[in-house]
């Protein structure tokens, strides 16, 4: 769902239910502004399994995205009523305003997922706002039995920007929490929220972990 370059209007939403859905090899799920205007919700929910793989270097994704010099908001992203989710390979989960001269706010990441969360080899969930542009972040909300960040995989939220905030991460697991590895690139596992070094004034969000039973920092894992 898309707003093209010059071209002024917001996209709808994006609403899938299904059993099973799986993103592969470069697939892309977006609603995405490059004119003016906000970017719609992307809702996936009541499914078995969600799964996004990326090969030879084409990366699957869901996106909500405002670029390209546009003015806008980005949608929320939503999985909800589903039981496991796994991104791998880079894949990337992202709510974001990107490219310098882009103005609006990044909207949530927000999972509801049962029993099982696994990002590896350098997937992404993030609400960023990048460098060059102007907005606030939301935040990520996570909430799942256990979760799983490997092998340089991440959880963002943060401002890149000149002005505005960093949102918070709010992390619920019923069981654990392992995190760490590190990437091909040698960057580690991380969960993050900060602010560039560009940033002029702007505030830092909060990360909250929240968990019954265990948490666990591996080889080089990141909070």
């Amino acid at each position: 769902s898309e707003i093209t370059r010059n071209a002024t209007g917001s996209t709808g939403d994006i609403e899938i239910s299904t059993p099973r859905l799986s993103v592969p090899n470069g697939a892309l799920v977006s609603t995405l502004i490059r004119g003016t205007g906000n970017a719609g919700d992307i809702v996936i929910k009541d499914a078995e399994s969600i799964s996004l793989s990326s090969d030879n270097g084409e990366l699957s994704n869901i996106l909500s995205l405002v670029e390209f010099n546009s003015t806008g908001n980005t949608g929320n992203i939503i999985i909800e009523k589903s039981d496991t989710h796994l991104v791998d390979d880079g894949a990337r989960i992202a709510s974001t305003i990107r490219d310098n001269g882009s103005t609006g706010n990044a909207g949530s990441v927000n999972i509801n997922v049962r029993n099982l969360i696994s990002l590896d080899n350098q997937a992404t969930i993030f609400s960023t706002i990048d460098t060059g542009s102007l907005g606030n972040s939301v935040g990520v909300q996570i909430s799942t039995d256990s979760l799983r960040v490997n092998g340089g995989a991440q959880i963002l939220s943060g401002n890149q920007g000149s002005r505005g905030t960093a949102g918070n991460i709010l992390i619920i697991a019923n069981d654990s929490i392992i995190l760490g590895g590190i990437g091909e690139d040698g960057i580690p596992s991380s969960i993050a929220s900060g602010l560039g070094p560009n940033m002029i004034t702007g505030q830092g969000g909060n990360i909250e972990i929240l968990t019954v039973l265990t948490v666990g920092l591996l080889c080089a894992g990141v909070v």
